[in-house]
């Protein structure tokens, strides 16, 4: 009987961290990760690795873009699930992969449709089913290129009564890796994106995370543009 394939679903913004994030999912048992890989900066080479897909969108689409474009990929291919990894976050418990899974039986048996996190580790290590994603719509990619992405899909699911599990398992992460080994990125994120993404969040839910007051995004009024779009971005920046 061969392995249980999983779809893990990688977004990397440097190559520092991916070696061995990968040499973690490959020592999974039981489960057979099947890794896509997404260089999301323009110009960033990937080494080939066995059982990895490259989906490469040739620009920085953000994290929520290329959680959107990895979890779609893996839909299509077939998956009802999907798990998205930070490339800094380790899976050390060889048997993450299969912890999940039992927490998550398949569609069509009687659970609830759920978002499942590692314990402390938030969208960092989470398992997204094909309904919740429908569900509530994706990321919302105007969060660029990181950071409150999270917290809007995780509001709108609890807006819709989607419940939330935990799943005990052993990591290690490095946090904020990514932007901490490239100093450009890091000083453009503190300075000027994460606080255009905290003005839009405030503005889309009427408060920052765990202290949102409107029960529809944007309160029912229209959308404002993305960060990408109010910073004035160029398509093919960095």
């Amino acid at each position: 009987m061969g392995l249980i394939p999983l779809p893990v679903i990688v977004p990397i913004l440097t190559p520092h961290y991916i070696g061995r994030c990968l040499e973690c999912l490959a020592a999974q048992e039981d489960v057979r990760a099947e890794v896509l890989v997404i260089p999301n900066r323009k110009g960033l080479q990937v080494a080939p690795h066995p059982q990895v897909r490259i989906l490469a969108p040739g620009t920085n689409i953000g994290l929520a873009g290329a959680w959107n474009l990895g979890l779609r990929e893996a839909y299509h291919m077939g998956f009802d699930r999907a798990l998205l990894l930070n490339d800094d976050l380790f899976l050390t418990d060889p048997t993450t992969l299969q912890k999940f899974l039992n927490a998550s039986p398949p569609l069509g048996e009687v659970w609830p449709t759920a978002l499942w996190y590692a314990r402390d580790r938030g969208f960092s290590c989470i398992l997204i089913p094909r309904p919740v994603f429908e569900g509530v719509g994706g990321f919302d990619p105007g969060f660029w290129p990181a950071y409150f992405e999270d917290n809007c899909l995780h509001y709108r699911a609890k807006l819709l009564g989607i419940p939330t599990g935990l799943v005990d398992v052993e990591t290690e992460h490095v946090g904020s890796g990514s932007l901490k080994a490239d100093p450009e990125w890091e000083n453009f994120n503190k300075n000027r994106a994460f606080p255009a993404n905290m003005r839009r969040y405030v503005a889309k839910y009427g408060g920052l995370p765990h202290e949102e007051t409107y029960t529809t995004p944007w309160n029912g009024q229209p959308p404002i543009l993305g960060t990408k779009e109010l910073l004035g971005i160029a398509d093919d920046w960095r």
